[in-house]
């Protein structure tokens, strides 16, 4: 993206490479969860659909690497 108005480009154009992209996602959206996970403050219930909100998650990023015409 440029970095003002009609600025040079810069970045790293994961979202040329939908693979690379989606891993670097999915360790986010794991340490979130993870920190999520740890929070004392969680009950006990909330934390079994922890697994259940990273599928959703890594679904949805799925579907914008891959199913909307990326790789």
């Amino acid at each position: 993206m440029p970095l003002w108005r009609h600025g040079s480009v810069v970045g790293s154009h994961l979202y040329a490479t939908p693979w690379a992209d989606f891993l670097l996602e999915a360790g986010t959206i794991a340490i979130g969860l993870a920190l999520y996970a740890g929070s004392p403050d969680l009950r006990c219930p909330a934390r079994g659909r922890i697994t259940t909100m990273a599928a959703v998650m890594l679904a949805f990023q799925a579907t914008w690497n891959f199913g909307l015409g990326g790789g």
